[in-house]
């Protein structure tokens, strides 16, 4: 398991800028959403994509750019995931901006 930083330039009010997340490779964390929320991309491919719930989509979807628009940068190698809380949420910490 690697630790990256993702990162986006486009924000403003109730917006995240940026997480730390944990993923096996820079594509799993160019595609996780800061919130830890389950997603997906639609069917077709492309750049869309939305939350597999669609209960959160309407607003979450808001808050976060594509995957072509996240920075990706690489923090540390090899970490030890073993002693994570949910296996599913790989979401260490993240800056949102309130408004």
């Amino acid at each position: 398991m690697n630790v990256y930083l993702i990162s986006t330039r486009h924000n403003g009010y109730d917006t995240y800028d940026s997480a730390v997340v944990l993923a096996e490779s820079e594509e799993e964390a160019r595609n996780t959403h800061p919130s830890g929320g389950p997603r997906h991309q639609l069917e077709g491919g492309g750049s869309s994509w939305e939350f597999a719930d669609s209960f959160y989509s309407k607003y979450y979807d808001t808050t976060w750019v594509p995957p072509e628009e996240v920075k990706v940068e690489l923090i540390a190698r090899n970490v030890d995931a073993e002693f994570l809380k949910s296996k599913n949420n790989k979401v260490v910490c993240a800056s949102f901006n309130a408004g």
